[in-house]
């Protein structure tokens, strides 16, 4: 019964979403609902590395800091003001900041005194006041006095029925932000312990407010503090004098991205869906800026600033990552509420790379809504088959969205019966543009192009010159595993995945699809073939690695850049190379910081750090001392595939063809392809060029990898549906109650009616 009621909620998802699109496209009339709030670009700095209390001062106008850094590499740090009535950035350099290492906030209160949060020469946090040009330290006893915990200062908690002390912790606590208030007071942000208020004369602490604690999620007017409630659940309203609880509101997709604020028409919020007020005493959230229409969906760029014009309007500081734009909201009765045109996507699953582009599109169509389906939504519980099956079943009848993201489609089903159309000669005139013209075979057929990736990934093999070419296929990989076995180093390096519930059966099915999923259907024999090889590598695998200690690390690493709020997953393996741990590594190669931390491992010039520090060992750099190694890289079993992603056909019967020509434009343009979304490499050819001089920074060269590129000419196309139905034999396989011929077997029969359709 579950199953039915997945398969109908998705069919109802899709159905729904394709009603809308037959009506998309009109044109604005007197019915016309109007009124909306537009966007408008005031100012953009570059070279900026941080952003910082963005204020109205006295006379109404904008007011933040930017931190960069000085021509002699010292902190520079500017204050910014907007003139009243617009006018170029007024940009002064601040001339106190001498003996700081780092910044991390500042406040400014109504009479004109800064607090700031900074670190000193030392790396040490603290707070001082800023006034008439001086910096002046703040003493808070409890900060950087190491006493035993339970020791301090009489402490009155707000809303809470505990009354006790302050808690000391060796070497203090962490600060996030700061607050001015009058009278001499001010609020710290204690990272993961709530917001405290000190009197600054003599440090006295005065009240505690338990909060979430991350400097976005806090805001004051007069004596009242916006705040994240502890559990992370509302916004939470306190009277800063009595500390009572004086209202609150339940928002759902509160986190450190969204930012908070006050003003004198009550409580306003803001992150990447918009912005959103709450009138004094009211209940209900209502979306004044959609942001779906703006710069705050753009996954490159992240909020760090926002406050009320006093007007009714918004100004936002949104960071990229190394720029920062003032941006204005003002509200136009004259622009139709929604745009007049609409232009649909759909696809199976999000894309980073989409929503930029959509975001830069729609900057340069403002009478136009791109409107972008994600149809599989995890916690409805349809699984792929089902809404891929209702979605077909509208597009045979002609319905459907302008743009479909081909990721885990069957495209070739798509171009047998028509849906997609041609875009060859498009493809032709961008690839004049730097489109690399070899990654445009991933949609072709009979020579023509149904389709185009805007990024791609490479499955990758390395290690010592010899192992790498003795690996032609996954037999040969399972061959060498098992004859390595005991030995020491091990012949492959661990995957993350090996004492997992399913092993590691699914970490070649991808770079093996090709030969599993024919134009035929599935292969049975190749499919077998895939699941006995694996379970040989497992078994090596697990054999020869011990689940825990010696010196065996699973450990993931995030590396994130200043701006946007993205992250790109680092696998270490490469780490385990270099430091003479395995002989042998495979994994998607997905992005910048991931080619960087294996040139820097396996290639890099002494002195240089790879992103990864291995935590079994090594150095940490490339210090000379380690043997030489004839260290290659190569396309896994030397086969040249690449796995396209966020891939777009435009569909023949959408109502939007010519717009859905100019989205693709925009995607693959420079202004996108530059843009690092740690989701996959360009397929511009020259923002793949400065991507990877970027990544080689700190080796002797690439190791081949941009050359590598340019041979691509494997597309792998994975079927969602196949996928899963793969997936499902995993278990079985493992704790050995399938054997490969019964999975193969079970993923024909899930699969056999789908691919027929």
């Amino acid at each position: 019964m579950k199953r039915i009621i997945c398969a109908a909620l998705s069919g109802i998802l899709v159905l729904g979403l394709l009603a809308g699109c037959s009506e998309a496209g009109g044109e604005a009339g007197e019915s016309t609902p109007m009124g909306r709030y537009i966007e408008e670009q005031t100012a953009v700095l570059e070279g900026i590395s941080r952003v910082l209390d963005l204020h109205l001062d006295s006379d109404g106008r904008p007011v933040f800091y930017v931190l960069g850094e000085g021509t002699d590499g010292a902190l520079r740090l500017e204050r910014c003001v907007l003139p009243a009535g617009g006018g170029d950035l007024e940009r002064t350099e601040q001339t106190w900041t001498g003996g700081l290492a780092g910044i991390r906030d500042i406040s400014e209160a109504s009479d004109g005194t800064a607090y700031v949060l900074a670190s000193g020469a030392e790396g040490q946090n603290g707070i001082y006041r800023l006034r008439g040009g001086a910096l002046e330290p703040v003493e808070l006893p409890e900060l950087g006095q190491d006493q035993a915990a339970g020791e301090g200062l009489a402490v009155q908690h707000a809303e809470s029925e505990v009354t006790g002390t302050v808690a000391f912790c060796a070497g203090g606590r962490f600060l996030a932000g700061v607050r001015a208030l009058d009278e001499g007071e001010l609020l710290v942000i204690f990272g993961g312990e709530g917001i405290s208020r000190y009197r600054s004369t003599d440090g006295h602490l005065l009240m505690e407010y338990p909060t979430q604690s991350y400097n976005s999620g806090a805001a004051v007017l007069g004596d009242t503090l916006l705040a994240v409630s502890a559990d992370g659940k509302e916004t939470v309203l306190y009277d800063l004098k009595t500390g009572r609880q004086t209202g609150g509101s339940i928002y759902d997709g509160l986190s450190f991205l969204t930012a908070l604020g006050l003003d004198d028409e009550g409580v306003y919020l803001g992150d990447a869906t918009g912005i959103y007020r709450q009138t004094a005493g009211g209940t209900i959230w209502e979306k004044l800026v959609d942001g779906e229409l703006t710069s705050l969906s753009m996954p490159t760029l992240s909020l760090s600033g926002l406050t009320s014009d006093g007007e009714g309007g918004f100004y936002a500081l949104l960071q990229g990552e190394d720029d920062v734009r003032l941006l204005h909201y003002s509200y136009d009765p004259d622009t139709p509420t929604l745009p007049d045109t609409e232009l649909v996507i759909f696809g199976l699953r999000d894309s980073d790379t989409i929503r930029q582009a959509i975001g830069e599109f729609q900057r340069s169509n403002p009478t136009v809504r791109v409107n972008f389906q994600v149809l599989l939504d995890e916690e409805l519980g349809a699984t792929a088959e089902d809404v891929i099956r209702t979605l077909n079943t509208e597009l045979m009848a002609g319905k459907g969205p302008d743009l479909l993201l081909l990721d885990g489609l069957n495209v070739d089903s798509y171009i047998e019966k028509g849906v997609l159309a041609d875009m060859t000669e498009q493809t032709r005139r961008l690839e004049e543009d730097g489109l690399m013209p070899n990654l445009t075979n991933a949609y072709c057929r009979d020579g023509r192009v149904y389709g185009v990736p805007a990024r791609f990934t490479v499955p990758v093999m390395m290690g010592e010159r010899e192992c790498v070419e003795q690996v032609r296929s996954l037999t040969d990989l399972a061959g060498l595993v098992e004859e390595g076995q005991g030995g020491e180093p091990a012949f492959l390096c661990p995957s993350a995945q090996l004492f997992g519930e399913t092993g590691m059966l699914m970490d070649y099915y991808d770079v093996c699809a090709g030969s599993i999923v024919t134009e035929k259907g599935v292969d049975q024999q190749a499919l077998e073939g895939y699941f006995a090889d694996m379970l040989r590598i497992q078994q090596a695998e697990r054999e020869n690695t011990p689940e825990l200690g010696d010196g065996v690390s699973f450990a993931i690493v995030v590396a994130a850049s200043g701006g946007g709020s993205g992250a790109e997953i680092l696998d270490p393996g490469s780490n385990r190379l270099s430091e003479g741990k395995a002989l042998f590594h495979v994994q998607e190669l997905a992005g910048q910081f991931s080619l960087e931390n294996i040139l820097t491992a396996l290639n890099g010039r002494e002195g240089g750090t790879p992103l990864v520090s291995y935590s079994t060992g090594g150095s940490g750099g490339n210090t000379g001392e380690k043997p030489a190694r004839d260290w290659t890289l190569d396309t896994l079993f030397g086969g040249n595939a690449y796995t396209p992603s966020s891939g777009v056909g435009i569909v023949s019967t959408g109502n939007q063809r010519e717009l859905a020509e100019s989205f693709v434009d925009m995607l693959l343009s420079r202004t996108v392809q530059d843009s690092y979304l740690y989701d996959g490499f360009p397929v511009n050819g020259g923002s793949l060029d400065a991507m990877v001089e970027q990544a080689a920074e700190n080796a002797e060269d690439d190791m081949g990898f941009r050359a590598l590129c340019d041979r691509l000419d494997a597309p792998i196309l994975s079927d969602q549906v196949v996928k899963e139905a793969v997936e499902r034999q995993l278990r079985g396989l493992s704790d050995g109650s399938l054997t490969p011929e019964q999975a193969a077997a079970n993923v024909m029969e899930k699969t056999r009616i789908y691919l027929a359709e």
